[in-house]
């Protein structure tokens, strides 16, 4: 023990292993859905590697409004992204309510959190939406990204000759982004 009686090392958190996990579950599939949103980025402005490393370290937010305003150019793809669009926001501050949060027990005994930033109470059920809406807004940046593989592969856009990147399969070939 220290002095003033608290104990060495990191404090326990009030949450089960399985909430934990999802707290990390959630974290993933939203780094999933940035990473295939930023190599989307990548093929609608040909980025290079070099420029595609310095785009992907921009804020989520930032991404998608530039994928935005590349779409203008690509009106029938534009529907596959309406929902990322209007709806990441609301999806990744759920994910930042779980992540910001101080777990620890609530009067009854039960399972808190409580996120000083938005000034808000949640429980484990938090945790659980938190981890679908990241789930689903990695399904549909995963849905998009094909739609822009399903250009490159037709010749539409151009593909990633620099060696490194993502390769996505389509019914005409493997495209590399």
């Amino acid at each position: 023990m220290m002095e003033g009686g608290f104990e060495e090392g990191f404090p326990n958190i009030d949450l089960s292993e399985t909430a934990l996990a999802d707290l990390a579950r959630a974290t993933y599939y939203e780094n999933m859905a940035k990473t295939l949103l930023s190599f989307c980025l990548k093929a609608l402005k040909r980025l290079s590697h070099t420029q595609w490393a310095r785009a992907e370290k921009k804020p989520f937010k930032t991404i998608v409004d530039e994928i935005a305003e590349e779409l203008k150019s690509w009106p029938d793809v534009a529907p596959y992204f309406e929902q990322i669009q209007h709806k990441h926001d609301g999806w990744r501050d759920q994910r930042n309510f779980i992540v910001h949060s101080n777990w620890g027990k609530n009067f009854i005994g039960k399972t808190a959190g409580y996120c000083y930033r938005r000034e808000r109470l949640g429980d484990e059920n938090y945790i659980t939406a938190a981890v679908n809406h990241c789930l689903w807004l990695a399904k549909e940046s995963r849905n998009f990204g094909y739609q822009m593989a399903l250009l490159i592969a037709s010749g539409s856009l151009p593909e990633g000759n620099d060696g490194v990147g993502l390769t996505m399969k389509t019914p005409l070939k493997s495209v590399h982004f």
